[in-house]
């Protein structure tokens, strides 16, 4: 149990950084390449697409764990 709750907190913190660096690059764009309001939407659509890859990352994780939890009771169980 300490070894998932470990890797969730590593996962969870990986997500943070990831969409901490996907905002940063936003402001730093926004300093630098925005001229328009088309520049904006695309950044926010940056951001948003690489919050959203990450919560799918997530999910693949906790589907995996899952996974793994169901074939260990599938082996206890003579399957």
């Amino acid at each position: 149990m300490n070894k998932e709750l470990n890797n969730a907190i590593e996962n969870n913190e990986t997500i943070c950084e990831e969409n901490h660096a996907a905002v940063e690059h936003c402001v730093a764009s926004l300093d630098s390449e925005i001229n328009n309001i088309n520049d904006v939407i695309r950044e926010m659509q940056y951001i948003q697409k690489k919050m959203e890859w990450n919560r799918i990352c997530a999910i693949e994780d906790k589907v995996d764990r899952i996974n793994d939890k169901l074939n260990l009771i599938l082996k206890k169980l003579g399957g």
